[in-house]
Parts: structure tokens; C-alpha cells; sequence
């Protein structure tokens, strides 16, 4: 009896944990990247084909379509798809897959068709333990 009612405990206790996620929902990101690039106004235009700059199309990334309307970003990229924000010349970036947040993004153009910079966790909305992440514009 004793096991069953630990057993129990410990289901309820890992259900409240992941029922408590920080992780971004949907509908905070619209709110995340207005508040991640401020008001200031693009200077980089990003329409077009990405992809990995680091590996090819089965590994990493992948490839995919960026579209750019104002300082707005929509796409996707190998199995995710994006939603973004360019704040001169940085992006910032949302990896949705099957509805859910599962990275935030912060690039840089380094050079013309050339972004840098860090993906991060969906729960580390400061975002401040990335992974390098680079991406190459390339013509379909």
C-alpha cells in the first residue's frame, strides 16, 4: 500500500513539474519577439533560401524559405517552422514544430547572405546558453 501511494506521489509531483514548463507558449510569442526587438526599424532583408551553413540538408537545419514583410518574419527550416522579428541588423527567431516552441534564435547578418549567431532553449527566454547556429542564403 505504502509503495502505491509513493508511487502516486511521485506521478503527481512529475505532472505538476511538467504541467509548470517555462517554456514559451503559442501565445506568448508574438509578445517575446516585440519585446526582444524593440522598435527599431530593419536594416537587413532576409526573403529567401536558407540553409545550414555548417552541414548539409539531411543533418542540422536543413533548408528552407524566409519571408520578410517590414521588420516580420515567417518560414521554415528543415522540420521547424519560423516566425521572427529583425531589429537592425538582428534576427531574432521561434523554431515551432507540431504547434509547440522548441528553440528561440538570435543572429546577426555577418556578411551579405550570411547569419550567426546562438539558438536556445524554448525555456531560456533571456536567452543566454546558446548553441552556435549559422546560416547560408543560397538561390533555389
Amino acid at each position: 500500500m505504502k509503495k502505491h501511494i509513493c508511487a502516486s506521489l511521485l506521478l503527481i509531483a512529475f505532472l505538476a513539474f511538467v504541467s509548470c514548463s517555462t517554456a514559451m507558449k503559442r501565445e506568448e510569442i508574438d509578445p517575446w519577439l516585440q519585446n526582444m526587438a524593440g522598435d527599431t526599424s530593419p536594416e537587413i532583408h532576409i526573403e529567401g533560401w536558407w540553409k545550414d551553413a555548417h552541414t548539409d540538408a539531411a543533418f542540422g537545419w536543413g533548408r528552407g524559405r524566409i519571408e520578410q514583410d517590414g521588420n516580420k518574419i515567417d518560414g521554415a527550416m528543415g522540420q521547424y517552422n519560423l516566425r521572427g522579428r529583425i531589429s537592425g541588423n538582428t534576427v531574432y527567431l521561434v523554431f515551432l514544430s507540431a504547434g509547440e516552441v522548441h528553440y528561440t534564435g538570435r543572429l546577426e547578418m555577418i556578411e551579405d547572405g550570411l547569419l550567426q549567431g546562438n539558438y536556445f532553449p524554448a525555456d531560456d527566454l533571456a536567452q543566454e546558453y546558446g548553441t552556435p547556429i549559422a546560416l547560408e542564403k543560397f538561390e533555389r
